[in-house]
């Protein structure tokens, strides 16, 4: 009994490994305006989460304000537009340069 106890215990613990290293793989791979924006959203943002002009604005405060404000825009909550989010994710890498 104490063999499979042992034999479940080490699946277990191969699993969790497995799925850790995709995990933090995966982490990786994200481009640095896409880890900001995972960043804002959870942290500054949190309450608001699904507000991209909340999560936009912390990215990058000047590239906001250029898109955003500066063209009267204004997503409403939990509104998403591809296009202005390539826009800002366009200005946040030329700024950051």
């Amino acid at each position: 009994m104490n063999d499979k106890l042992i034999k479940v215990i080490m699946l277990i613990s191969l699993i969790t490994i497995s799925i850790q290293s995709k995990y933090n793989k995966n982490k990786k791979s994200m481009s640095k305006f896409e880890q900001n924006y995972n960043s804002c959203k959870d942290n500054k943002c949190k309450e608001r989460k699904y507000d991209d002009n909340c999560i936009y604005k912390c990215i990058d405060s000047q590239c906001y304000k250029e898109l955003f404000t500066e063209q009267n825009i204004y997503l409403e909550y939990g509104e998403t537009d591809i296009r202005l989010r390539k826009l800002l994710e366009n200005c946040y890498y030329k700024i950051s340069k």
